[in-house]
């Protein structure tokens, strides 16, 4: 499995952009997992694959 997951926000233009600080190299279990955690806490974020771009 490709290691191609971070988390992202939307923009004000409704554009996905990487969270900055956040590893670029994470599994998807490991992104959705800190995805949930991040939502948890109030920050709206999700799993994003990189290697989709």
């Amino acid at each position: 499995m490709l290691n191609t997951y971070t988390i992202a926000q939307r923009n004000d233009l409704g554009e996905f952009s990487p969270v900055a600080g956040i590893p670029t190299n994470m599994t998807r279990d490991q992104a959705f997992t800190l995805a949930n955690k991040a939502r948890d806490n109030g920050l709206d974020v999700v799993a994003y694959n990189l290697g989709a771009e």
